[in-house]
C-alpha cells in the first residue's frame, strides 16, 4: 500500500510509534444488501473500501477518493453511518508501524463498475452479511462491521438501511 506524502512525512518524524489517524470508509452495498469488500494487497485480508483522510480533505471527499483509488470506481457518498474507534481499531503494519484509527463510515453506492486497482486491492467480492469472510479479515474490519450492525443475527436491522 502506498503511503501518502503527508503520512510519510509524519512517519519520518515519529518512526514506528503509534499514531492516531482518522480514516474514511465507503460502505458500499447493493440492492440485495450485499457488501462490497476488497482484498488488501499488503495483508491479504478482506475489508471495506477506505483510507486516511488527508489534510484539507473532508471525510466524504476521502471516501470518494479512496474508492476511486482502490476500486477504480466512482461512488455516491450518502449518509454518515457513524465514527468508530477504540479497542480493536489498531493495526500493526508489516513494516512495524503502529496505528490506531478513528473510522468515519458513510453509506455509499456505486456509480461505475468496480475493479481492483492491483496496487492496494487485488480482489473484490460481494458478500451476504450472513456469509462474511470473517476468518480472512483483520480485527479492525471485524470490529467495524460489528459496530455497523453487519454481524447481527439474521433479520436484525443494519445501520445502512
Amino acid at each position: 500500500m502506498a503511503m501518502s506524502e503527508y503520512l510519510s512525512e509524519i512517519r519520518g518524524l515519529v518512526g514506528p510509534r503509534r499514531l492516531l489517524l482518522t480514516a474514511a470508509t465507503a460502505v458500499i452495498t447493493d440492492e440485495r444488501g450485499h457488501l462490497l469488500l476488497g482484498r488488501s494487497a499488503e495483508s491479504g485480508h478482506w475489508g471495506t473500501i477506505g483510507g486516511i483522510i488527508e489534510p484539507f480533505e473532508s471525510p466524504a471527499e476521502a471516501a470518494r477518493r479512496e474508492a476511486a483509488e482502490e476500486i477504480c470506481a466512482d461512488v455516491e457518498v450518502g449518509r454518515l453511518l457513524g465514527a468508530f474507534g477504540g479497542p480493536g481499531y489498531e493495526i500493526t503494519y508489516s513494516n512495524g508501524h503502529l496505528t490506531s484509527y478513528i473510522i468515519v463510515a458513510f453509506a455509499a453506492r456505486l456509480l461505475s463498475e468496480p475493479r481492483p486497482d492491483g496496487i492496494e486491492m487485488v480482489e473484490l467480492g460481494w458478500f451476504d452479511p450472513a456469509e462474511l469472510p470473517l476468518t480472512e479479515m483483520g480485527q479492525l474490519n471485524r470490529h467495524l462491521l460489528a459496530d455497523l450492525g453487519f454481524l447481527q443475527p439474521a433479520g436484525a436491522r443494519r445501520r445502512t438501511d
